[in-house]
């Protein structure tokens, strides 16, 4: 089955361990990746909700790996139409005034998104861009909200928390 890789590296101006932090914050996730509702992680297993408005739905994974502070790695299964399952691994490393990441993206497309692959690798590229965007924005703005630690953690996007408790009830 073909396949198709992607990488983006850059430089996030704070410490590895508020890095890993916001990364693995399930509540935070949605704040910064675009069109994600919810995040449900039990263990191993992973459940992402992508859609807006009360529709959407669950994409299942698994995190392979989590080495805090260094590595994530995770497998989703059909995030994206055409796309039978994404890999994504994101390193990180002390550098001056910050942390270096290295994000990389692993594809596999349908026999459909291989028809399609120059579009479908534009869509992902497209989206890790504005993901890694998101992550450095939500990443300020939490810093900018640590002395009032009752404020939502993405408060421009309280309506996504309250649909992430309704779509987390009917998922248990």
């Amino acid at each position: 089955m073909a396949t198709f890789e992607l990488s983006l590296n850059g430089h996030v101006a704070a410490a590895p361990g508020r890095v890993w932090a916001h990364l693995v914050d399930q509540e935070a996730i949605p704040c910064w990746l675009e069109g994600v509702t919810s995040v449900v992680a039990d263990g191993d297993e992973l459940l992402v909700h992508a859609g807006e408005d009360g529709g959407g739905s669950w994409i299942s994974g698994e995190v392979v790996q989590a080495d805090p502070r260094q590595r994530l790695q995770f497998r989703l299964d059909t995030p994206a139409p055409n796309l039978i399952e994404a890999r994504v691994e994101v390193e990180l490393s002390q550098a001056e005034g910050g942390t270096r990441f290295e994000m990389k993206v692993v594809g596999v497309p349908s026999l459909l998104g291989n028809l399609m692959l120059p579009l479908l690798r534009l869509r992902t590229e497209v989206s890790m861009v504005r993901a890694v965007r998101g992550f450095r924005s939500a990443l300020e703005q939490r810093a900018d909200r640590k002395s009032r630690p009752f404020d939502p953690p993405c408060p421009e996007r309280e309506s996504h928390r309250i649909q992430r408790a309704r779509l987390a009830a009917a998922a248990a």
